[in-house]
C-alpha cells in the first residue's frame, strides 16, 4: 500500500548499489518482507524498455532468492545507469544486493 511505501522511504535504512538506491525497513512480525522495484521515466523513456528491465531484475531475484521472503520490506529505486547494465552482469549485481539485504540463499536453476 502507499502507506507502507511511505513508511519504508521515511523510516528505513538507505544505501546505494550499482542498481540504484535502496530503502529497507524490517517487516511486520509473522510476515516476510516484500520487494518493490521503482523504475521511473528517467531510467528509460519507453515503457517497454522499463518493463524489460523490471522483468530482468525480477527474474534474477527469483532465480537467486527463490520464493523465500526477504527479511525486510525493500524498495529499490533503479538508477538510469542500470538500463545499460549488460544482461550477464545483472545476476551478479542482484546477488550482491540480496547479500546486503540478508536474503536467504536459493540454489540458482540452470
Amino acid at each position: 500500500s502507499r502507506r507502507d511505501i511511505r513508511r519504508v522511504l521515511r523510516s528505513g535504512a538507505t544505501f546505494t548499489t550499482p542498481i540504484g538506491r535502496v530503502a529497507q525497513l524490517a517487516g511486520s512480525a509473522g510476515r516476510g518482507g516484500r520487494l518493490l522495484l521503482v523504475i521511473g521515466r528517467s531510467v528509460a523513456k519507453k515503457s517497454t524498455d522499463r518493463n524489460r528491465l523490471k522483468r530482468r531484475l525480477d527474474g534474477a531475484v527469483l532465480r537467486l532468492a527463490g520464493r523465500q521472503p526477504l527479511p525486510a520490506d525493500t524498495i529499490v529505486m533503479v538508477s538510469p545507469q542500470a538500463a545499460s547494465i549488460p544482461r550477464r552482469s545483472v545476476e551478479p549485481m542482484v546477488r550482491d544486493l540480496l547479500n546486503r539485504l540478508g536474503a536467504p540463499r536459493h540454489a540458482a536453476r540452470r
